[in-house]
């Protein structure tokens, strides 16, 4: 049986997508590593602030891959 070409390009869509957003949750760990390490050396006010949106940046990160794999 021959495969269609139109489903081996979804697949290999889908798969470059996932490993896309793999690189863009690692990215989102470095994040929050450079803004601790950030914050330990600069005292600042927004600290905090900063710290809790790289957290929500990995969380948001971590969501996307989540729904694309639900939905791809």
């Amino acid at each position: 049986m021959i495969p269609n070409f139109d489903s081996i390009i979804s697949i290999s869509l889908k798969i470059f997508t996932l490993i896309g957003l793999g690189v863009y949750f690692i990215f989102a760990l470095i994040v929050v590593k450079q803004v601790s390490v950030m914050s330990q050396n600069i005292h600042d006010l927004y600290n905090s602030h900063l710290r809790i949106f790289s957290y929500f940046h990995l969380l948001f990160s971590v969501l996307v891959i989540l729904l694309a794999i639900f939905l791809l």
